[in-house]
């Protein structure tokens, strides 16, 4: 893990520089479309012009989105007289620039991102997240509507895959943040469960943005330290733990994005279980057990998007 750190660091300016081209060919491609849709996420598209896989959640603005509004999504900074559109991702703060934004499904990182009202004056909020996030918002003096919801959770209604029966459902999916890929006791735990039954569900370097989907969807249960691991086990009704892997997780400013979101759902899940390379599958098992689904209705979401959403819409 050294050694990759090391070499990460080394590489970084090269990575950087690398990401700048592609924002700017981003750019230049977002002036041959009349209908272009810019949008605040952090996702890059390679030379060849698809999306590089490196976090799930951030990636199904391009890959479950773009198809569902029927646009092209462009990520890559506006020019100043264009509106900047904010979707799925922990990614409202406020803009020293004040350039109109459009806020549907968004949520704070941590309230800390939102001192004050200054930044926000031409911010327009049609759904946030959760009711932590408008709580927030609104003792700022930020108007914002009762309005929540993750647009992942739109997935069951709008992409065109039925889930497997609860009898054919097996193994236990383990579903880790992106950062985890840094973090041994998360490699010690899989390196113990994989072999009595459990397999990894990666937010990064996916080949299919579907596949995740469909795994959490075949899994008896799922653990995940990925909010969007989260999600969507919650919207197909697949019993599923947040779980962190590192002690270093443990702070409210890490949970609060997780609280805005289970709170959206009816849900009030104080922390999260600490899970090592001693955890056993079935004590997981246990615990989900336990579990039960939450109240997700997306009416209200759906319509509060500011592109039309046709009810028989599918995205394949």
């Amino acid at each position: 893990m050294l050694l990759h750190k090391i070499v990460h660091e080394a590489l970084r300016p090269l990575i950087n520089l690398n990401r700048a081209a592609l924002k700017l060919r981003e750019r230049l491609s977002s002036k041959r479309e009349h209908n272009a849709i810019f949008v605040d996420a952090n996702v890059y598209r390679n030379w060849s012009g698809e999306i590089i896989p490196q976090n799930w959640g951030d990636d199904l603005n391009a890959h479950f989105l773009s198809p569902l509004f029927s646009r092209k999504l462009f990520f890559c900074p506006p020019s100043s007289k264009q509106t900047k559109h904010q979707f799925i991702g922990s990614i409202i703060f406020p803009d020293a620039q004040n350039q109109k934004r459009i806020i549907w499904g968004s949520g704070l990182l941590n309230p800390k991102d939102c001192p004050g009202k200054s930044g926000f004056e031409n911010q327009t909020f049609l759904a946030v997240r959760g009711p932590l996030t408008r709580k927030v918002l609104t003792q700022n003096g930020i108007n914002c509507p009762e309005i929540y919801g993750d647009p992942a959770l739109l997935l069951p209604r709008f992409f065109d895959y039925t889930p497997p029966p609860k009898e054919k459902r097996h193994g236990i999916g383990v579903i880790s943040a992106w950062w985890e890929h840094k973090n041994p006791s998360f490699f010690n735990f899989m390196k113990k469960v994989e072999a009595v039954g459990a397999r990894r569900i990666k937010t990064r370097g996916y080949k299919d943005w579907r596949d995740f989907i469909r795994k959490i969807c075949s899994s008896e249960f799922v653990i995940s330290s990925s909010l969007h691991g989260v999600i969507v086990a919650e919207a197909y009704k697949i019993p599923c733990l947040w779980v962190i892997f590192s002690p270093k997780q443990q702070n409210e400013d890490h949970y609060f994005k997780y609280w805005d979101f289970y709170q959206s759902i009816g849900k009030n899940i104080p922390k999260p279980l600490l899970v090592n390379e001693n955890t056993t599958l079935d004590e997981l098992r246990e615990i989900a057990s336990r579990w039960t689904p939450g109240e997700i209705n997306t009416d209200a979401l759906v319509a509060a998007c500011p592109f039309p959403l046709p009810a028989d819409a599918k995205v394949k």
